[in-house]
């Protein structure tokens, strides 16, 4: 055993209490203390807002169909006016894996209709979005002939005059260029009695027309358009599964209103939309057998002219012009007076 003597290790200084900073006291939590709202940061927002739009079928063949009838040429710039920043993202990831070698060449160019649309377009990461300017419809802050295509949702409804807002988009775009146009048809129905009894309109746009019919469609395009492609789309159950899940969320996701942009009504809204999955399917199901039904939208694919001019079209022997024979799908007596 050695026999060296043990050094002792010299002893650890204390700081004096006075010096450690005061720790405040963390207040009891009871059951009767308020449960932590959650914050309405913008990217808690924008991800409730995408998981909605998901969620919902119609919106989503909203997308499916422009992006099906917009024929969007290599290197052109396009403009979007959609209010609804889910359609707007998804429309541009399907052009872009319909066509992979050509989505990097869209010039994308976006307009918002107020601030807070314009933050929701950003936030969602839509292309074109960080520089889009505030418009007021009919006018379009673009020069004569500088658009090369234009994707136009929910627009013609919040004019007061179609045929000035038509000029419009004939004024902006290039000669012999095709634009996207989707509306809301006009017709009476269950659905839509259900939709105006319910409120469910966006108070931050107030309508100025419920729809169009193909007749009144046409109307507004004829001076300067001619109309290469129709489809429809949005029957009646899976329209009434869209309006009772709006309804009993409390909101409309696609909305700029104030209950659009809280968290904790977005959270409702996303857990009754999920409930509804299964009505969802059901009502895709019943569309299809009674495939018959009339549809609720309208879009279609039309060519500028090279000017406008107010023209009278020939009609056929029941009234109807060409143009209204391809929109309403249904030829009838084809032969002119």
């Amino acid at each position: 055993m050695s026999n060296e003597p043990t050094t002792a290790s010299p002893p650890t200084e204390t700081p004096a209490a006075e010096s450690a900073p005061a720790v405040e006291p963390t207040p009891a939590v009871t059951e009767d203390s308020p449960a932590p709202r959650p914050q309405n940061d913008a990217g808690t927002v924008a991800a409730l807002r995408q998981a909605l739009f998901a969620l919902s079928p119609l919106r989503r063949k909203q997308a499916a169909m422009l992006a099906a009838a917009a024929k969007l040429p290599k290197n052109g710039k396009v403009l979007l006016l959609l209010p609804d920043e889910g359609v707007a993202l998804d429309f541009q990831r399907l052009v872009a894996e319909a066509d992979p070698p050509s989505a990097e060449s869209h010039q994308w160019a976006c307009v918002a209709f107020s601030e807070v649309q314009r933050e929701f377009l950003r936030a969602a990461g839509v292309s074109g979005a960080d520089a889009a300017p505030l418009v007021q419809l009919p006018a379009i802050p673009a020069a004569e002939g500088e658009l090369d295509s234009l994707v136009v949702s929910e627009c013609l409804e919040y004019v007061d005059t179609p045929s000035a807002f038509m000029k419009e988009l004939h004024r902006v775009l290039k000669p012999k260029t095709q634009f996207v146009l989707h509306v809301r048809r006009r017709r009476s129905s269950l659905v839509e009695w259900l939709r105006r009894m319910a409120g469910l309109v966006d108070a931050s746009r107030p309508e100025v027309h419920d729809g169009f019919t193909p007749t009144e469609l046409f109307d507004a395009l004829k001076d300067g358009f001619d109309i290469e492609e129709r489809m429809a789309y949005g029957r009646f159950f899976t329209e009434l599964a869209t309006v009772l899940a709006e309804l009993f969320s409390g909101v409309l996701p696609q909305s700029t209103e104030p209950q659009a942009r809280q968290v904790s009504a977005l959270q409702r809204a996303r857990i009754a939309f999920i409930c509804f999955t299964p009505l969802f399917w059901v009502s895709r199901l019943l569309d299809a057998i009674l495939f018959f039904l009339p549809s609720h939208h309208l879009v279609i694919r039309a060519k500028r002219r090279m000017l406008w001019a107010s023209r009278i079209p020939p009609r056929m022997r029941d009234g109807r012009t060409l143009a209204e024979v391809v929109l309403t799908g249904r030829i009838g007596t084809a032969v002119g007076k």
